[in-house]
């Protein structure tokens, strides 16, 4: 009986911490995925939009973009890079390279 107890005792446990692993190991993974989102915005933002809003988002040709995540959520940001707008032409960035500069432009408060 003490054998059978040790074995289920011993089961839940491993189960538990294997459980504790898995869920660890998804929060880091989804944490880098941010990080990554945020560092490919900056860089793919320098690629294509440094010559209209500026080196330091302090605008130009384009508005200044220093705050613009205080204004816009990184939806309304993402639709104004795919469809253009106000003197911006449509299309300059498309799809995830969109949503990674809108990501790191919402950041921006």
């Amino acid at each position: 009986m003490k054998v059978k107890c040790l074995a289920i005792l011993f089961s839940t446990i491993s189960m538990l911490l294997v459980s504790a692993c898995s869920k660890q190991e998804t929060l880091v993974s989804n944490s880098s995925a941010l990080s990554t989102s945020i560092n490919d915005g900056e860089l793919l933002y320098k690629k294509s939009c440094i010559a209209c809003h500026g080196n330091n988002l302090e605008g130009g040709v384009g508005p200044k973009l220093q705050k613009i995540g205080s204004k816009l959520s990184a939806d309304q940001i993402k639709n104004q890079i795919i469809n253009g707008g106000g003197g911006m032409p449509a299309g300059i960035l498309k799809g995830d390279d969109a949503q990674k500069v809108a990501v790191w432009l919402a950041e921006h408060k």
